[in-house]
Order: C-alpha cells, then structure tokens, then sequence
C-alpha cells in the first residue's frame, strides 16, 4: 500500500473504529474480494466486541496490498459503513493534496 494511504487509513483510524456500523458484512465483503483469507475471517470474528476486530483489521489492510480503494468501495456498499467511507476518502483527499502543494 502507498504511504500516503497508509499514512490516511492511520490518521483516521479511530474515527473508522468509531464509524463502521457493519463490521460483519465488512469482513464478508473483504472475504468475497479476496482481501481477507477464512483465518482472516475466523480471526477478527473471535473478539468480544467488534471495535476491538476493526482495529485489528485496519492493522491488517495496509499489509494486503494496494487495496485502499477496494477497501473504501466495500465500506461505502453498506449504509452503517458510509460515514467511515467519507472519513477516509476525504482524509486521502487532504493527505495527497497536501503532497502535491508541497
């Protein structure tokens, strides 16, 4: 993954903990794209409460690859998961326009 998508899915990490609504679904359509394995899934499904799975996964997401966008396009697929949407691609946004005035 790109550092500046890194540096966005960091800089908003507890806002996305705070804001993904569908954690199950989430992890269902990250499983169907190929993003997370069956372990992946058995993994982040064993925690007693799902802000502590999502933390873990956002840890995860950076180490799959240059996925961000698949990433943002599954949260935005679900309606609990579309603030969290918003809050990363606009984070994105700021990070790469910063970059580029720089």
């Amino acid at each position: 993954m790109p550092k500046l998508d890194r540096d966005a899915l960091q800089s908003c990490h507890v806002d996305l903990i705070e804001n993904i609504g569908d954690f199950t679904s989430l992890c269902a359509y990250l499983y169907q794209c190929n993003i997370l394995t069956a372990d992946d899934k058995a993994f982040l499904s064993s925690f007693p409460r799902p802000s502590e799975g999502i933390d873990q996964l956002l840890m995860m997401i950076p180490r799959k690859g240059n996925i961000l966008d698949i990433f943002i396009r599954v949260l935005q697929q679900s309606r609990e998961n579309q603030e969290a949407a918003k809050r990363l691609v606009l984070k994105r946004l700021q990070l790469h326009e910063k970059t580029e005035n720089k």
